[in-house]
Order: structure tokens, then C-alpha cells, then sequence
């Protein structure tokens, strides 16, 4: 903000604030407009704090506060005298002042304010605590805008100046690109390589010809005076005119030379030398009156170039180029706050902490402390930095300019007090230079940038120098070392840096080195290109560098193998700023296995992923890892022969007199953990490899990915599209299945695919219009360029790659969005064909449902999946078959315990009464599953119920007082308007939905033991149980039966001539007289209706026994039938449920799972945890139920998840937690280095359940 500018905005704030002066009212309000409109803070809000708390006798609130300006302001209304004393709360008298400083004593040491401001909207008055019994210093409010300077302490100076560099630069740039595109109309052949050259060297000559005459390198304004003086159609021929000039030394002038270009000095350098090259090689187009009017007006006389930040400026000059040649070099360009992100721990933070301890050192004599601070400044004028991919010069730029801040620190100490610096000797007032920084870059242009750009750094750093030393130094004329060079780093030889392309413009006359260089620091921003997007040159590159048999890595892993090979047997550290991907999924082994195990490099500081914002006019927004990594300690011996010099933050010295590594530390966020090992994963674990796994490294099911359509769309419907289809086919409706992609599954937005396996021919031919469907797949197929594809046109009926569910399973998507803290996971029934874009499960459990969807699931997905973009990109090789589940969980403690012992079904029943269901087998023993094609009649109620003769079914009734009427409201209100949009007829499968739907739901909603519990007392919960028992055999067969507080489960079969309505108005009956008259009560004891479910096949008989178990292993019963189908079998099998196994070994819990069988399944492993985790992942399931017409995307939205939905997670999260015995408060990072510790374990053989 320009001076008259600052001046106007603080005449409007004082006219704003004149005359409001309440405290409590205007404070805040005050203090915002102030730093916004006066000081033009941005992000206001996160720089100044109000109302912080402050413990004194009692909790006290501070006005405000700036903490990084060091500030404490105490505000008063305007009728407050500031110097006069006030009654406080506790009674005791005290000043503005006096209450700020009690406030600041109770603040942490490194809070303590250096400035205290009290006001009262009138007058400010300032305190500065290094001046103490000074008198505070007063400006009054009217005179703020001849006096606001006064107030430049509220600003945190090197902020606010960053940010002042950064808008400058940022407006530079945009100027650059006027100029840029005003020239490039004036040239007639837009397309020549002429063309770009010489537009690109004229835009960065004339920004240096801008930033000279408002830096004093030439007189103000004489280039917008020179270029002024000439009619717009001789502008082109001034400038050819004035660049000879400028690449001609004084001496060699002519002596008629007219005094409009007498006065520019000798620049050299190259900048304006067009040396070797064709004399038409660089060409100045005719400028119209427009493109002079936009040089001369708005970049010259109407921009101040001198605050540009090289840095900054340098990545937004590169927004003057093609977008598109932007994009394919995968360029980002980078912020100042970004590249410290890099040289701050890899040279510079130790640079600065070796300064601070020679300067605060004591017991020094004067003479000593100035030969140690020359000796340091000798030492950092020799390191030697290369930046690989340097692009527009950023790191290279700051790099340098960190360096000479540095070294005018010293300087200023040198002068120790005195205006004049006792220079003596051979004093060199400079040593640091940009001879030290070297660079590579494929793109001519920003080579061109980044030289000018440290040119510019140059004179910016010499301008600090002199005004520490208080004399003037020679800026010109400029030095070109040829330390950039043009070329394709991966074929450059960077110990030469002899480029293998000639070189043009600024480098032309540049000599080329014959030495080898030593580089102290290698560091840079290399560019990102994925395999599948890298060119054919790319590629080749790959090919060339990386170890045979890798190919499929990021191209930025190339920069990482070739400073890998340089730095062997030396003390060089490196430090690259890379796409995530490189340590996430497949590539972490591809790319870094080698580098670790044969190149021997170590991660010496790594940061986590982040947002890697740029500094160009459109911000291009990318998410990134920096890795530092050396040779370590084995390199340390050739660093103390002096072979490398090496940073004072990386090496320190050891109790032994050489060198040793210092902590290595990875960042992530805000916090900063100290690592005894960092592994390519960037975690603090060993360095574990996760490769590509075909079976899961425990013992569990398989997840298996869905079924390949590769159809070209034609055997995949939208619903529309079916309804449509079905009206000119209805035929075709028996080939149709409900299909799901991952997308699909996320929205709860079933497709449709036409699933033809073992369809019959001669009812395909009849539908004329699926033909043609089949075959455009035929021909879709064929015109594959793989063989595998073609070859599959020969079945065009069936997809490409088919698995087809067995049984209901969990489903997980490939890709979802990394905003999720869970991937969405669910249970899907067994008809739903799962896309390719589905992961599938069969055989789940709830128990491996609530491993899977919990955070230490998710914590090692988030470690070890690869990503598209950010997206999670789950893979069942990498991340599901690695995936170390919790203790003895893959075996299964259950099953474990029986695989040691000799237990029969007989002796591990813990039914005490005896049903009468014979365990020899024949059908009265056996269970009768139903059957589609036999009479089903359905008796409509509030509940659906079936009935199908002598089919087992599943039944549950309730106490009349177990369900909340809100609840019934909402349920019953549910059902009607499911009724609406699924009017009569129904076919079977929407009577199996609604069966299901609505049974299943009103069974969630009563779970959760509301209302009197009356079963809950022993004699009560006996006259249930002894009723159940009494017509055993008689009217129907007994499976298995619980007795829960308010509500009976009961599995059995209806023996003939008996229906399950008859069977349960004979239970209530009785137990209901018997219960009123022994609790002496009347009125309904059992709700009227009833739920109903018939049980299809034997794997639903099984979880229902389970179902039955896990409500309360201690009270329910279970009938050898029960055992002999479903756990004797489990008795020989490693998957023996753990719930069988609480019944057979007599060590169950009392606490009732809720869980149902028929969506969720119990758990089959996991030992004692699967029994806590099926029920916390029971709930989770629950809690959507409530919500079910959300979508998973809904559901699982940080801003929408329900609380019901995030109580449940974080539930589940703590029973697998513990489950795996970790301390619940463990972070994340901790959690994988953990599971780490467990893989490496267990794919070494040490541990359960490891599959070959």
C-alpha cells in the first residue's frame, strides 16, 4: 500500500470512529478496521485474537492480542481515563496499564507481550516493555493519518513484508503478461520458434530494465524516459538501439553517442547479448500506440518494480507462457512459505542455529569472536547447491537470498556497534554469491528467468549490504557464471553440468565446466508426471534410469535415483518436493526398495502430504510430500575428512569427537515428530516393503473385485432405461439383475446389467432388441487393441471378467473421496451383481464389517493405498491382503481353542433343558427351508406374515410397553408411503423386499430394550422358557430360543396341522395370564403383532442360531438339532464362529448383542474382541437405518454424518482398538507404525494366521 494511499484510508477510519466509544460494543469491531482498512492485514480474523482467557484469582479475558507482533491491548470505553486507577473485581485499584501487565504475567514466558497498548477511541497509548519506566508513548485517534507509522509495531514486519512482496510480484506478473500479449500480436508468424525466443528474451529484458530504474541500478525513470521520448513506430529500433548499448562497456562507446543513452551504465552479463546467434534470431516487433502505452504507462511510470520478490516474481513471469507447455512440462510453482518447507531443514535452520551460538557464545574476547564469525562466513560462501529442475529459479533465488540475510547478519555483528565498518586487511564486504547456486532446466525461458531472477536477488541482498556497512558497492556490470543450464536434467551429467543441447540467448558465451562440481545440497521441485501420462520421450527416460523390471513410477522418481547415484560415498543431502503418490500404494516399493536396500539412502526428514500451493497468476492447487534424505551415518567419515562440508543441523558432533546424524523429524501439519527411523511410507516404522499380496496375509476371506462388464455400455441399464426396455420386451426382465459400480454403490443408485449366464438361447433370440445389444458388444470387443478383449467378443452374452456372488457380502468401493474420514462400507445382498468398481466379500461377518470400516482400518488404507488425484484408490493386493488384523482375530481365539482340544457338540451345549429335537437326524430333526415354488399365503397386519407349511422360521415378540409410540409413528408412516410408489400386484421379489424391508426395520427400532423389561427377573423369564419347552415336539420342533428383557427370539418348525399365528397366540396366552397373576397386574402384556421371518437356506440357520447366541450366551437355548446342523460342522472348521465357540466352552458374557442375522452376520474370528466389534459394528448399521433415504455419500459427509452414525463409529473404533490392545489416545501415524510392527511379523512367519 503506497503511503498516500495509507494516509486516505486512516482519515476514513478516523472519520468512521469518531465519537463511538463503547467498550463492549465496539472493541472488536475497532481493531479489524484498524489492521484491515489502515494496515491492509488480510485474514484479519487469524491475526488478531479477542477475549483469550486468563487465569487469575478468577477467569479473566484479555481485550486482544496480536502474538506474533507481541502485543497486548487493553481496551476501555472512551470515558476511561487511561493513566487513572480503577476498582477491579477483586478490590484492588489498578491502571489500564497495571491490569494489562497482570494479565501478560500469567501468559507462558514465550507469550509475554513486548508492546502493551491501552485505548479508549480517542487515544492510543503505547508501552513498550524493552523500555520500562519510559513514559508510554500517546497518538491520538484525530491524528492517526499523519501519524499511523507510529503504530507499524502492530505488524508482524516479516509477514506483512512477505505479503506486500507477494501482491507486488503477483501484479508484476500480471503486467508481464499485458506486455507479453500486446508484443505477440505485432508478430505475423505466432507459431515459429523465432517467434517465442525473441518475445520471451525482449518480455525478461525489459522487466530488467523496469526493475533497474525504481532500484537505482539505473536513474529513476530513465528507461519509461527513454522509451517515452519515441513515436511508437520507432520504438522497436530505440530498443535494439539501447540493448547494444547496455552490452557495451563505456570505454568502448562511441564518443557521439547522444546523451539519452550516454547515461545507461554497462550491464553485461549476457542479458543483452545475443552472441552467436543469427543476427535476425532475436527480433523486436513494431509496437503500436496500445503496447507503448501499456510498457510505458502501466509497467514504467505506474508500477514501483523495486518491492518484487525474485522469488515470487520469478514462478508468476512463467505465467507468460503457453498454458498448455506449462502443463507439459508438469511444472507447479512455489511459494517462499513451500520452499523453506525444504531449505529450512535441510541447511538452513542449522545455518542460522550454528550464527545464534557463535553470537550469544560466551567468554570470548573480541578478536576471537570475529575470526570465528569470519570463519563461518568463509564456510557458508563455499557450500555449493544444485537445483536439478529449477524452472524460474525459486529454490535457487530464496536458497541464495537465505544465505546472504545470513551472511549481513554477520556483517552486522562485525560492526559491532559502529556505523563505520573497520574493514582492514582483505576484508571482502561479500563472499556469498550466486557462483554457489547451480541450476538445470529443460524449458529456455525459465532458464532465462531464473538467471535474471537471482540477478535481481543480487542486487536486492547488495542494497542491505550497503546499508549495513554505510558505503556504496558495485552492482555492475552483471557476472554470468553459466551455473543454469539448458537441457533434459536425466541426460545432463551433473558432476559437469555440460549441457547436451548448445545453449542460446544469456547462455551463449557462457563457458562450460571441465571440473567435477561437489554439491553440499541438492534440493528442487522436479516435475510430476504419471506413468500413464508420461510421453514416449518420458518413458524412454524411465527406461533409461530407473533399475530393470521398474517402470511403472512417477517420473519425479527418476531426480530421486539420480542424486541417489551421485551422492554415494559423500556427505550431500538432498531434498525433493514430490507428488504423494510416490509413497503411497504400488509405487512405495517400486520406487524406493532400491534406493534404500542398493543405493543405501536414509530419510533424514520427510513432510506428510500436504497442499501444495503455487504462486502463479492461477494458482494450480496439488498435493505433495517433501523427502530429505542423504547417505547417513556411513557417509559421516568422508564428511569429517572434509571430503563434503554438511549442515549443522543434520550432522552434530558425538560424544566421540566425529560426526552423527541429528534426529530425524517428520512433519506433518503443524506438528513435528521425532523419528528413530523414517520409512518410505514416511512413517516413524521400519522400512517395510508392502507388495502385492494374492491371498490375505491372515486368516480371512477373500475380498474380490466385481465383475468387468467391458461392453461398451450395452449390457448395463439406468432404471429409466429398463422401464423403457421392459415395455418393448418384457421378456428380457428374467436376464435383468441389480448391478452397482462404485459410484453407484456410494449414491445407493442400483443399475441394471442383462446377466446371461446359462441364459437359454432360444429365449435370447426372442428378444430381438437385447441381440442387438449383444451384438454391439461383439463388436466392441473386436475392435479392442488387446488380444484378451477379442478373444472375448466370442462370448458378447456374458462379461468380461465375471464373479458372480454367492451369498450376501460386504462391499467396498475402489475409489471414494479422501474428505471421508470412513470409506463407505455395507452389506449387499447376494442378487446385486458388484461392478468392477466394487471390492466384495463374501462370507463376512460383523465382526470383519466393523474391523473393516474402523479408523485403524482406515489408518493403514490411508498409509499404504495408492490414490487417483487424492482419492483413495483401494486395492485388495496392497491394502486388504497386507492388512494385519487384530491379535489371534485371523485365526480366531475360538477356533484356535478348539483346534487344541477335543470338545463334542454333546458336552459344550449349555441349554440346561432338554428339547425334544433329536439330534439322529430325519426331517422332524432336521430344518425345512422355504421354498419359492411352493404356496406361500400372506396375512397383511401392521407387520407382514407369512405362512408356508412346516417351513422353520425365526420369530421375535415384545412386551406390550417395548417400543416408544414416536417410534411406531415413523415406522408406520414409512411403510405407507413405501405402499404409495409400490402399489398391487406384486411380484415374489417385491414381496421378499417388503418382507424384508420392513420386518428387518421394525426389529432395529425395537432393540433397544425399552419400557418395563419385565422378563429381565429369573421366575418371570422361567415361565416364558417353560412355555416355549412345553408343546416341543408336539405342535412344533425347537432349534434354539432367548429370553431377552423385553422381548423372545425363538427358532423353530411348525409341525403339520399348526401355524406359526396359532403357536404364538398359545405362548402369550398362557405367559400372559401366568406373568399378570404373578406380578399382580392386568392389561395386554405382549404387543398384538409379531415378526416373522422364514429361514431359506442353511447358512441363514446358522447366523440365526448365532443371532440367538450372541444376544445373551448365558440364557439362550440351544437344542442339539441346533448343534448338529449348524456349529458341529464349525467344530471341524478353522472358521468356527467365536459365538459357537463362547456355547461349546461355557465362557460367555452376559451383554445382549443386538445384531441381526439376516442383513449382518456374526462374527467368525476375532476371539474374545469379535464379540464387542460385532456389536459396535451392529450399531453403526443401525444408526444409517435410521436414515434410509440417505445415501452412503450422505451419511458419510463430514458436514451431514448424523450423530447417531458418528457415535456408533467412534464406538466401533474403541472396541478395535482395543481389540488389537492399542492405547485409545495413539495418533494415527503411531497406529500404522504399530500395524507395521504386526506386518512384519506376521509375513515373517512369527505370527497367527498367515497364509502361504
Amino acid at each position: 500500500m503506497l503511503a498516500k494511499e495509507q494516509k486516505a484510508r486512516a482519515k476514513e477510519f478516523v472519520e468512521k470512529w469518531s465519537g463511538k466509544n463503547d467498550e463492549k460494543e465496539h472493541c472488536q469491531l475497532f481493531w479489524i478496521d484498524l489492521l484491515q482498512d489502515v494496515f491492509g492485514i488480510k485474514n484479519v480474523s487469524e491475526y488478531i485474537s479477542f477475549e483469550d482467557k486468563v487465569k487469575l484469582g478468577h477467569t479473566s479475558f484479555i481485550d486482544a492480542r496480536i502474538k506474533s507482533a507481541k502485543v497486548l491491548i487493553e481496551q476501555k470505553s472512551g470515558s476511561v481515563d487511561l493513566r487513572s486507577a480503577a476498582k477491579q473485581s477483586d478490590g484492588t485499584l489498578l491502571t489500564p496499564y497495571q491490569q494489562a501487565k497482570r494479565y501478560a504475567s500469567e501468559l507462558p514466558v514465550s507469550e509475554h507481550p513486548r508492546w502493551i497498548v491501552c485505548c479508549n477511541f480517542k487515544s492510543f497509548l503505547v508501552y513498550d516493555m524493552d523500555a520500562l519506566g519510559k513514559e508510554p508513548e500517546e497518538i491520538l485517534l484525530a491524528d492517526l493519518p499523519k501519524e499511523y507509522n507510529r503504530l507499524n509495531f502492530l505488524l508482524n514486519e516479516t509477514k506483512v513484508n512477505l505479503q506486500r512482496e507477494m501482491d507486488i510480484s503477483i501484479q508484476a506478473g500480471e503486467l508481464v503478461g499485458k506486455i507479453y500479449d500486446a508484443l505477440f500480436k505485432e508478430f505475423p508468424d505466432k507459431n515459429s520458434i523465432v517467434t517465442h525466443r525473441s518475445i520471451n528474451t525482449l518480455c525478461v529484458r525489459l522487466v530488467f530494465c523496469l526493475y533497474a530504474e525504481d532500484s537505482g541500478i539505473f536513474g529513476h525513470d530513465m528507461f519509461s524516459n527513454y522509451v517515452n521520448s519515441f513515436h511508437a513506430d520507432n520504438v522497436d529500433l530505440g530498443l535494439k538501439e539501447l540493448f547494444k548499448i547496455l552490452n557495451t562497456k563505456e570505454e568502448s562507446r562511441s564518443p557521439l553517442l547522444k546523451d539519452k543513452l550516454k547515461c545507461f551504465p554497462y550491464v553485461n552479463g549476457g542479458l543483452f547479448d545475443d552472441g552467436k546467434l543469427d543476427e535476425d534470431s532475436i527480433l523486436i516487433p513494431p509496437f503500436s500506440e496500445e503496447t507503448k502505452k501499456v510498457l510505458v504507462e502501466e509497467c514504467g511510470f505506474g508500477f514501483d518494480w523495486s518491492g518484487i520478490s525474485p522469488t515470487i516474481f520469478g514462478a508468476v513471469f512463467e505465467s507468460t507462457l503457453n498454458p498448455e507447455t506449462r502443463r507439459n512440462g508438469g511444472m507447479h510453482y512455489t511459494s517462499i512459505e513451500n520452499i523453506h518447507k525444504v531449505i529450512d531443514p535441510l541447511f538452513l535452520g542449522g545455518l542460522n542455529e550454528e550464527f545464534e551460538s557463535l553470537v550469544s557464545k560466551k567468554g570470548l574476547s573480541r578478536k576471537s569472536k570475529r575470526e570465528a564469525l569470519e570463519k563461518f562466513r568463509d564456510k557458508i560462501s563455499k557450500l555449493k547447491f544444485l537445483d536439478p529442475a529449477c524452472g524460474s529459479g525459486n529454490f535457487l533465488t530464496e536458497s541464495f537470498m537465505s544465505l546472504r540475510r545470513l551472511e549481513n547478519k554477520v556483517l552486522r555483528e562485525l560492526q559491532d556497534g559502529s556505523r563505520q565498518m573497520e574493514l582492514g586487511g582483505e576484508f571482502s564486504p561479500v563472499k556469498v554469491s550466486i557462483h554457489q547456486f547451480f541450476g538445470i532446466e529443460i524449458n529456455d525461458f525459465a532458464a532465462t528467468v531464473a538467471m535474471t531472477a537471482l540477478w535481481i536477488a543480487e542486487c536486492q541482498m547488495l542494497q542491505e549490504t550497503e546499508d549495513i556497512l554505510g558505503e556504496a558497492l558495485d552492482f555492475l556490470p552483471l557476472k554470468n557464471y553459466a551455473n543454469i543450464v539448458l537441457g533434459n536434467a536425466l541426460k545432463i551429467d551433473w558432476k559437469t553440468l555440460n549441457a547436451n543441447e548448445s545453449l542460446g540467448g544469456i547462455f551463449a558465451d557462457a563457458e562450460k565446466s571441465e571440473d567435477e562440481i561437489h554439491y553440499d545440497y541438492i534440493m528442487g521441485n522436479p516435475p510430476f508426471v504419471g506413468y500413464s501420462l508420461q510421453s514416449k520421450g518420458q518413458k524412454e527416460d524411465v527406461a533409461s534410469i530407473m533399475p530393470k523390471g521398474i517402470k511403472n513410477v512417477d517420473y519425479v522418481a527418476l531426480w530421486y535415483y539420480k542424486a541417489a547415484r551421485l551422492i554415494q560415498n559423500t556427505a550431500t543431502r538432498c531434498a525433493f518436493v514430490s507428488t504423494n503418490s510416490i509413497c503411497q500404494g504400488e509405487q512405495v516399493t517400486a520406487v524406493w526398495k532400491h534406493l534404500f536396500e542398493e543405493l543405501g539412502i536414509t530419510i533424514d526428514f520427510a513432510y506428510r502430504t500436504f497442499r501444495w500451493d503455487s504462486e502463479s497468476t492461477q494458482k494450480a492447487h496439488v498435493h505433495c510430500v517433501i523427502v530429505g534424505f542423504s547417505m547417513g551415518e556411513a557417509a559421516l567419515g568422508k564428511a569429517a575428512l572434509g571430503e563434503a562440508a554438511s549442515s549443522p543441523l543434520n550432522l552434530k558432533t558425538s560424544s566421540s569427537g566425529g560426526e552423527a546424524a541429528s534426529p530425524k523429524r517428520i512433519f506433518d501439519g503443524e506438528k513435528v515428530e521425532f523419528a528413530d527411523n523414517i520409512n518410505a511410507y514416511l512413517l516413524n516404522a521400519p522400512n517395510v516393503w508392502i507388495d502385492k499380496r494374492t491371498t490375505p496375509l491372515c486368516d480371512v476371506p477373500q475380498f474380490v473385485r466385481g465383475c468387468q462388464p467391458t461392453d461398451d455400455g450395452n449390457l448395463i441399464l439406468m432404471n429409466e432405461e429398463k422401464e423403457q426396455y421392459l415395455k418393448n420386451e418384457p421378456q428380457a426382465e428374467k436376464f435383468l439383475r441389480p448391478f452397482m459400480m462404485g459410484k453407484d454403490f456410494i449414491d445407493r443408485k442400483p443399475r441394471w446389467c442383462f446377466w446371461l449366464v446359462e441364459a437359454n438361447p432360444s429365449d435370447l433370440r426372442k428378444c430381438h432388441s437385447l441381440l442387438g445389444r449383444i451384438e454391439n458388444v461383439r463388436k466392441f470387443r473386436q475392435s479392442s487393441t488387446k488380444p484378451a478383449t477379442q478373444k472375448k467378443a466370442e462370448t458378447p452374452t456374458l462379461f468380461d471378467e465375471i464373479r458372480e456372488p454367492q451369498s450376501d457380502y460386504v462391499a467396498l468401493p475402489t475409489v471414494s473421496s479422501e474428505g471421508r474420514r470412513y470409506i463407505p462400507i455395507d452389506f449387499l445382498p447376494k442378487e446385486v451383481i458388484p461392478g468392477n468398481k466394487i471390492y466384495f466379500l463374501q462370507g463376512a461377518t460383523l465382526y470383519h464389517f466393523g474391523v473393516l470400516v474402523s479408523s485403524v482400518h482406515m489408518a493403514w488404507m490411508r498409509a499404504v493405498c495408492g490414490r487417483l488425484e487424492m482419492r483413495y484408490n483401494y486395492s485388495n493386493t496392497i491394502v486388504y491382503n497386507n492388512f494385519p488384523w487384530p491379535g489371534k482375530a485371523a485365526l480366531g481365539e475360538a477356533a484356535s481353542r478348539r483346534l487344541n482340544n477335543n470338545s463334542t457338540p454333546g458336552e459344550a451345549t449349555s441349554s440346561p433343558l432338554n428339547l425334544k429335537t433329536s439330534s439322529s437326524g430325519g426331517d422332524a430333526a432336521s430344518p425345512n427351508y422355504l421354498e419359492k415354488s411352493a404356496e406361500i399365503k400372506v396375512k397383511q397386519a401392521n407387520l407382514p406374515h407369512w405362512e408356508q407349511d412346516g417351513t422353520t422360521c425365526f420369530v421375535t415378540f415384545r412386551l406390550a410397553d417395548a417400543m416408544p409410540q414416536e417410534k411406531l409413528d415413523e415406522w408406520r408412516a414409512e411403510k405407507e408411503l413405501w405402499l404409495k410408489r409400490n402399489p398391487d400386484p406384486w411380484d415374489m421379489e417385491t414381496e421378499i423386499i417388503y418382507h424384508e424391508r420392513f420386518g428387518e426395520q421394525i426389529n432395529r427400532y425395537l432393540d433397544s430394550n425399552y419400557g418395563s423389561c419385565v422378563l429381565q427377573e429369573p421366575q418371570i423369564r422361567k415361565i416364558v422358557e417353560d412355555s416355549l419347552a412345553h408343546f416341543d415336539g408336539e405342535r412344533y420342533r425347537l432349534f434354539a430360543f432367548v429370553v431377552m428383557p423385553n422381548h423372545v427370539h425363538v427358532l423353530f418348525t411348525p409341525m403339520p396341522g399348526n401355524t406359526i399365528s396359532d403357536i404364538l397366540h398359545t405362548w402369550k396366552s398362557f405367559t400372559a395370564h401366568s406373568i399378570n397373576k404373578a406380578l399382580e397386574l392386568s392389561g395386554p402384556l405382549w404387543q398384538k403383532e409379531y415378526w416373522d421371518r422364514y429361514i431359506r437356506n442353511e447358512r441363514q440357520f446358522e447366523r440365526t442360531v448365532d443371532y440367538i447366541i450372541d444376544n445373551n450366551p448365558e440364557l439362550a437355548k440351544i437344542g442339539e438339532a441346533a448343534l448338529g446342523e449348524a456349529a458341529s460342522r464349525r467344530l471341524n472348521s478353522k472358521n468356527t464362529g467365536e459365538a459357537a465357540s463362547r456355547r461349546l466352552n461355557n465362557n460367555s458374557t452376559s451383554e445382549e448383542a443386538t445384531s441381526s442375522p439376516f442383513n449382518l452376520k456374526t462374527s467368525s474370528s476375532g476371539g474374545d474382541a469379535a464379540s464387542p466389534i460385532s456389536r459396535t459394528a451392529q450399531a453403526i448399521l443401525d444408526a444409517r437405518a435410521l436414515y434410509p433415504d440417505s445415501s452412503l455419500a450422505d451419511l458419510y459427509d463430514e458436514t451431514t454424518m448424523p450423530v447417531e452414525l458418528r457415535n456408533a463409529h467412534e464406538a466401533n473404533d474403541r472396541a478395535v482398538m482395543q481389540a488389537y490392545g492399542f492405547d485409545p489416545k495413539m495418533t494415527e501415524s503411531e497406529i500404522v507404525a504399530e500395524l507395521f510392527k504386526m506386518y512384519e511379523e506376521l509375513s515373517g512367519g512369527k505370527g497367527l494366521g498367515i497364509s502361504n
